[in-house]
């Protein structure tokens, strides 16, 4: 078969690239090393279990803010039902779980809790990485969606 792009790698990356390349009318191909395509947002069994092997979390879809993967589904222009879920997961340290919560500050509250002499530092970090985000990706966005890109680009 002759196709405009072959696309090498069925992850995330790949198999989006494949599907904004035929939306545009490319007959394209996507090719991966494994049997199934998905990448690190897949599964295997083993008997009657299934584990899961990777990304078992996007973020970023709340009100504000820059998320890749809505721009995606827009251009793509598939429904997406994003399920909120407050407690994301844990951090191990020694015998201590510390909750990563949705609320920065409460996780860091407890992070600092475990690491009492960082407790300035932690909520510093957080603190700058949620200024950060704000001023980069929430007050001035300046990102457009590939659907948007002129094709010759």
């Amino acid at each position: 078969m002759d196709y405009d792009v072959i696309v090498i790698g069925g992850g995330l990356a790949g198999l989006t690239a494949g599907s904004l390349l035929a939306k545009r009318g490319l007959h394209t191909a996507v090719i991966d090393r494994n049997y199934n395509s998905g990448g690190s947002c897949g599964i295997f069994k083993r008997g009657d279990v299934t584990f899961d092997i990777g990304s078992a979390m996007l973020y970023g879809f709340g009100e504000s803010g820059f998320n890749a993967h809505r721009f995606i589904f827009n251009c793509l222009e598939e429904p997406i039902d994003m399920i909120r879920h407050d407690l994301l997961y844990r951090v191990n340290f020694d015998d201590v779980r510390i909750p990563f919560w949705l609320d920065v500050e409460k996780f860091a509250a407890e992070l600092a809790q475990v690491f009492p002499g960082e407790a300035d530092n932690i909520h510093r970090f957080y603190r700058d990485m949620s200024t950060m985000y704000r001023h980069v990706m929430v007050d001035t966005p300046n990102y457009t969606t590939p659907d948007e890109t002129d094709p010759s680009a």
